[in-house]
């Protein structure tokens, strides 16, 4: 089989959530949406449109807020998103 295009070197590594009430394997958002070959400046806009404000994803179920530490007034907003969200989002974006 021959595979075309840009082939990543590493996978993004899951991290544990909690979300709902379970303990499961999640991705950090941020970092799909930049191995995807998106431009980071529109993160936060990106963000807002396909996770925070999408209504096919509920927020809890398929992801959390990630909260944090930071001496900035307004921090960057991080979100743990669940495997099945994570495949969704990668499938709507229509990258390589």
């Amino acid at each position: 089989m021959e595979c075309r295009g840009k082939v990543s070197k590493e996978f993004i590594k899951p991290i544990l959530a909690l979300i709902g009430a379970e303990e499961v394997n999640a991705f950090n958002a941020r970092e799909v949406y930049l191995d995807l070959g998106m431009d980071a400046s529109n993160w936060a806009k990106w963000a807002r449109a396909n996770i925070s404000e999408n209504t096919f994803f509920v927020q809890g179920i398929d992801f959390i807020e990630l909260i944090l530490s930071t001496s900035s007034p307004n921090p960057p907003k991080e979100y743990a998103v669940s495997i099945n969200m994570a495949k969704h989002l990668t499938m709507m974006a229509k990258t390589e």
